[in-house]
Formats: C-alpha cells, sequence, structure tokens
C-alpha cells in the first residue's frame, strides 16, 4: 500500500461524520458494496410497501420509502430506515461513543471478502486496466501506466477497514447491530 494512500486514507476516515447523520432515522441498513443490498434493500422496501398499505415502488432503486442521510423517506407515519455504505469514523465505534451519539439500530450486511473483490473487480476491469492479482495487491503503479484511474474505488483494504470498523460497533453495542450474510 502507498504511502499517500494510507494518509488519504486515515484523513478520510478521520473526517467521515456521516454517522452523526444516523441519529434522526429510526433504522439504517448498512452493507458491504457487491453484497446484496440492492436484493435486501428491495425486499423490505416491498415489505413496507405492503404492511403500510402504499404504492409498490417501480425501480428497485426507489428512495421513497427507505431512504439515505442526503434523502430522507418520503412518507410520514412509517419508521424513517437509511442505507448507505459507510465506514464509521474509529472515534464513534467504542462503547462510549455509541451510547453517546444514541444511533439507532443497524442491519450490517457483508459478504465473503473474497467474493465482494472478484465481484467488484469483474464490473470495473475495463475501467482498472489491470489484471487481478494487480488489483489485488493495490498495484495503483500498474493501473496509472495502463491509462487508469490514480485510485480503486474499493479494494482489500477498504473491505477489511469496513470489516474492522464495523465489527467494533457490533462488540461495542451487540444488541444494536444485526449482521446478515
Amino acid at each position: 500500500m502507498e504511502l499517500r494512500y494510507g494518509y488519504l486514507r486515515l484523513v478520510r476516515d478521520a473526517t467521515n461524520l456521516s454517522w452523526l447523520k444516523t441519529r434522526g432515522f429510526d433504522g439504517y441498513l448498512v452493507s458491504m458494496n457487491q453484497s446484496g443490498t440492492h436484493w435486501l434493500f428491495n425486499m423490505l422496501t416491498l415489505a413496507m410497501a405492503k404492511h403500510y398499505q402504499l404504492e409498490v415502488p417501480r425501480h428497485i432503486q426507489n428512495c421513497h420509502i427507505i431512504g439515505s442521510p442526503k434523502q430522507p423517506t418520503g412518507y410520514a407515519g412509517i419508521p424513517s430506515l437509511a442505507r448507505n455504505h459507510q465506514i464509521p469514523n474509529p472515534l464513534f465505534t467504542g462503547r462510549m461513543a455509541q451510547w453517546l451519539l444514541c444511533t439507532p439500530g443497524h442491519v450490517l450486511l457483508v459478504r465473503d471478502l473474497r467474493v465482494v473483490l472478484a465481484s467488484h473487480y469483474k464490473g470495473f476491469e475495463a475501467t482498472y486496466r489491470v489484471d487481478f492479482s494487480d488489483y489485488l495487491r493495490g498495484r495503483l503503479d500498474k493501473m496509472r501506466a495502463a491509462g487508469g484511474p490514480h485510485k480503486f474505488d474499493k479494494d482489500i483494504w477498504w473491505g477489511m477497514r469496513f470489516l474492522n470498523s464495523w465489527g467494533r460497533v457490533r462488540r461495542a453495542r451487540p444488541d444494536a447491530v444485526r449482521l446478515v450474510r
């Protein structure tokens, strides 16, 4: 891992305050990329539409029933749920921070990191312009030399940071984080 990459990740994690936006919701769906997010999101949306007798969304990514921190739900009188792929700020993952912040319960959707990486690589292979081995090793130099972007969108390091951060949150509040695999 390049030193600059490590520095940028540290700065991004330390300045990520998205966790504070979760407090306005009744519950939260957080998931790894490539882990079945759209499937779970769609199943919950359809179940809520049926239960609350709402119009069934025509598109799988409709955000009127389950929103996001930037786009709250569109209905009053139903639980306010949101979703994202965020890695929580390390300052917010401990017991004391969890207690002070009074964050809602979370459904945490994870998938085997090996499968996540293979799926992500397949979707971005043409963009990255490196073979799978170089992608796994985080070979930014080879990607840049081939005319690809300056960083991998999601890589093994992102996956490990996601799993480790949410593991700390789950240990701090086991009653508030429901793990789904």
